[in-house]
């Protein structure tokens, strides 16, 4: 769980409750714009944005890991880096439920 501040800036955290379960890693830690969801860990692991944190699936990436992930301004798609290669994969957030 986590709270951000007008500008950002994370102001309160606590672990989920499935700690140590699902992959969460701080290199990568990205809020999608439209504040429902984030994504975390070179696995892309995929989180709902709420106090709940319930962890709702990975983006399919096989043996490859991510290096990065952005979102369009919706929200609704998810750009991922591969680091292995130059590559930037796309997911459509709906798919993943």
């Amino acid at each position: 769980m986590f709270a951000r501040s007008y500008f950002g800036n994370i102001i309160q955290h606590k672990d989920d409750w499935q700690h140590g379960d699902y992959p969460l890693k701080a290199d990568i830690f990205k809020i999608a714009p439209s504040n429902n969801y984030l994504v975390t860990s070179s696995s892309g692991a995929v989180y709902s944005a709420d106090v709940s944190m319930n962890y709702i699936g990975s983006l399919p990436c096989g043996s490859d890991s991510f290096s990065d992930v952005e979102f369009s301004s919706g929200g609704n798609i998810i750009y991922a880096g591969v680091k292995t290669m130059r590559a930037i994969y796309m997911f459509d957030y709906e798919s993943l439920n």
